[in-house]
């Protein structure tokens, strides 16, 4: 092991190249830190002291000329947890429409990566300016971003309260989160809820999910209207999911038969990690393979390959337009009432959830999906948690539907009939669907948002595919 570790080192010394940078943090050491005039703004404590109709009125933002909502709500006052988020009504006035939340993946990334690069209302271009987005999810339905765990965006500890794991700690800080939301907006209540996400949403989803479900049949109050799940380029099995990267490499022709070799060395010395239980040492092996958070030299992935984005293989390098939004948010502090809270990188906040990366989210994940409409999709061109790790892991579920789905035809999906080109392939049994978009990567809504907007619409509505 150690011979091996040498060995990659030294390769990433010669390729004189810096280690990949996390993708959700791209721009942050370049962006302005203007000072805000205003303090942060805890939205509870006003709904709790003033009333709801005091509170929603001091967190309005008019920003890219439509009505949003936006800054913290405490989750944990002994541990000084608040969470940052942005909501944003449907656009089409429906008061009735589903509340969908969008928890952004990383560790540690900011939720409103996916409000500015993805999902949202509006886009950020080169010149700092807001455009309106023809794809967002918001034209239907309400979206509620939320920086999650703290550490993650605006969100913060004040007393070293951080999240060790997912499925007490950020589920925890999450579902406080969500009842705190309801005081301050009460009307939502009424709604069908989801829970969205990508990446390490894999983790966060299953474990936010579980909570409310348990939580409920527990007879906490409010009861909480979840209807379903959606987890896209999910990291939630990872030891099962490990054993899918060599040949995904291999098949894509980034990797020859003697590094396809040492992948699966990597790939199988991870696996042991995790079922000896050492977490820290399989993610340590994962990071240098592929992953590139902490290693502090190149991975073995971009020395075969010589791209900085895993992502989408068909790019060399990640797009300039994701690092945009941060100096954006730096220059709007007091529209989003944030005071002067640190915008953070999150790396801080990865570096408390080492032990959680490796674990699985499958007890939960199969508890979701005895329960509840689940989605999970995969971009076509995902390297990191590309379509095969999905499909290595989707036969050891145990749920009652297994025998059904694995039977299920998959379908060829289109958002028109009449469209020319195919949106990608589905396949459907009971309340689980699994989706492959075709021509998307890890950032799927980015790469196809036309299509990703009509799979979610599809999930939501019980359309067919």
């Amino acid at each position: 092991m150690a011979k091996t570790f040498m060995l990659v080192a030294a390769l990433a010394l010669l390729a004189s190249a810096t280690a990949l940078r996390s993708l959700y943090a791209r721009g942050f050491e370049e962006a302005e830190v203007l000072p805000a005039k205003n303090p942060a703004l805890i939205m509870n404590h006003v709904a709790k002291e003033q009333g709801h109709l005091a509170a929603q009125n001091l967190a309005k933002t008019n920003l890219g000329n439509l009505t949003s909502y936006a800054g913290f709500l405490e989750v944990n006052q002994t541990k000084g947890n608040s969470l940052f988020v942005w909501y944003f009504p449907a656009l089409n006035g429906n008061k009735n429409a589903p509340l969908l939340i969008w928890l952004q993946g990383g560790p540690g990334g900011a939720s409103t990566f996916g409000l500015f690069s993805e999902i949202g209302p509006f886009s950020i271009n080169a010149n700092q300016q807001l455009e309106p987005r023809n794809t967002t999810w918001n034209e239907e339905y309400s979206l509620l971003f939320i920086d999650n765990p703290v550490g993650a965006g605006f969100s913060f500890t004040a007393k070293n309260g951080w999240a060790t794991n997912s499925r007490v700690d950020a589920a925890e800080d999450l579902y406080s989160c969500l009842q705190a939301f309801y005081q301050v907006f009460p009307s939502e209540l009424k709604n069908d809820l989801y829970i969205t996400g990508e990446s390490y949403a894999g983790h966060y989803i299953p474990a936010f999910g579980a909570y409310v479900h348990n939580q409920n049949k527990a007879g906490q109050k409010p009861e909480i209207p979840l209807k379903g799940v959606s987890i896209g380029d999910g990291w939630t099995v990872p030891h099962l999911q490990m054993q899918a990267i060599p040949g995904l490499m291999f098949n894509l022709g980034l990797a020859d038969d003697v590094q396809t070799a040492q992948l699966e060395e990597y790939s199988l010395q991870a696996i042991n990690y995790i079922t000896a239980g050492d977490y820290k040492a399989a993610f340590d092996v994962w990071d240098l393979m592929l992953n590139g958070d902490v290693w502090p030299y190149a991975t073995y992935f971009y020395n075969l390959t010589g791209c900085t984005d895993y992502d989408n293989f068909l790019r060399t390098d990640g797009p300039v337009s994701f690092g945009y939004y941060s100096a954006f948010l730096q220059a709007h502090r007091d529209d989003i009432h944030v005071g002067n809270a640190t915008l953070n990188s999150g790396l801080e906040c990865e570096m408390h959830l080492i032990n959680d990366v490796m674990d699985s989210y499958q007890p939960e994940l199969e508890l979701l999906m005895e329960n509840y409409k689940v989605l999970l999709y995969n971009g076509q061109l995902d390297l990191i948690v590309g379509v095969p790790l999905t499909e290595q892991y989707i036969p050891h579920l145990n749920w009652s539907g297994s025998k059904g789905f694995a039977a299920a035809d998959r379908t060829v999906w289109k958002v028109e009939a009449a469209d020319e080109q195919v949106a990608g392939y589905a396949r459907s049994y009971k309340n689980f669907t699994q989706v492959v978009v075709r021509g998307a990567g890890h950032i799927a809504p980015f790469d196809q948002g036309r299509s990703v907007k009509d799979m979610v619409t599809r999930f939501v509505e019980n359309k067919a595919f």
